[in-house]
């Protein structure tokens, strides 16, 4: 299966996850589908009661989460860009940056898919890490 160029994907790790059962994931289930479980090299913190992910070549670490394919992309963006914090016209002031990024899909053919991500746009040194990369995981342990 070849992707075409103009599809667009998104990236999630967090409370936009099925699993999470937050809300906000009814945005993907109106206008996306879910293509795989997916991974993301980088780092994984717990920023408050939400997680934040930094882009980290060569991390230890995959991000695990999912892979949506968009049906409706503007759409799907003017709902999530509010919700993570980001501003596409001032992004260096956003919580968050939405940025493509490659994600791995095991088992899948391409394996690699360039998906947009929401990436944590602040400083990770006073954050807890969450060594497993796996949010849902995470806060399910307590």
């Amino acid at each position: 299966m070849s992707l075409a160029p103009e599809e667009e994907y998104l990236f999630v790790y967090g409370s936009l996850q099925s699993g999470a059962n937050h809300p906000a994931h009814k945005v993907l289930t109106e206008y996306a589908y879910l293509i795989c479980n997916a991974e993301f090299e980088g780092h994984l913190f717990l920023v408050a009661d939400y997680p934040g992910v930094v882009a980290g070549n060569h991390s230890p670490n995959n991000i695990k989460g999912e892979l949506y394919h968009l049906k409706r992309p503007t759409k799907v963006f003017q709902k999530l860009d509010p919700y993570e914090g980001y501003n596409p016209h001032e992004p260096e002031n956003s919580l968050y940056i939405r940025q493509k990024c490659d994600v791995h899909c095991p088992n899948r053919t391409p394996e690699t898919i360039s998906a947009w991500i929401y990436l944590y746009n602040r400083p990770t040194e006073n954050l807890t890490r969450i060594p497993s990369g796996d949010y849902l995981s995470y806060v399910q342990k307590g």
